[in-house]
């Protein structure tokens, strides 16, 4: 039967960079990483049924796409739809002063990358904005804890702090 991870969390809470390290250790793991905008959502479902066409029961798709609790549930239902009725949630519980931290690092790097100086300072007056939003990100998910009742067979919280062994997830 198909397996899926799929990621869920707040904003900056290292889903992605936990991905990474993961893919560096499980080399028969698809990864489908998907940043939100709605121009590539299509091409993410195609890329996660064609898997499953081409590989079918064996294949192992870790799904990294921005969700919040509201959409979860038919993230799920569409994954199921699919054919992978195995659907693992990777959920992070990374602490928000530690989420904040990282994406103040991540924003700095970007800035001093910029070699236009209206560039650099178009990130630099986003930064409250960016700020506001993973506190958004981070209040939403704590009023809205996911549950095995959104379709998923296992959850996993991880901290990417204190990761877990790797070779147990997607197993």
């Amino acid at each position: 039967m198909p397996r899926i991870a799929m990621t869920t969390g707040p904003r900056s809470a290292g889903k992605t960079t936990f991905c990474k390290t993961f893919m560096t250790v499980r080399h028969d793991v698809l990864f489908v990483h998907h940043d939100g905008s709605p121009e590539k959502e299509a091409a993410v479902w195609d890329t996660i049924a064609g898997s499953m066409t081409r590989h079918g029961k064996g294949v192992r798709i870790v799904l990294d796409h921005p969700n919040t609790p509201h959409e979860r549930k038919t993230i799920v239902a569409r994954l199921h739809s699919l054919g992978a009725h195995d659907v693992e949630a990777w959920h992070f519980i990374t602490p928000q002063c530690t989420a904040i931290r990282w994406l103040k690092e991540l924003r700095q790097r970007r800035i001093e990358a910029a070699t236009d100086p209206r560039d650099r300072r178009w990130l630099e007056l986003m930064e409250r904005h960016v700020l506001e939003e993973q506190h958004r990100s981070y209040v939403l998910f704590r009023s809205h804890p996911i549950a095995m009742d959104e379709g998923f067979t296992r959850i996993y919280s991880i901290d990417p702090r204190t990761p877990p062994d790797l070779r147990v997830l997607l197993r």
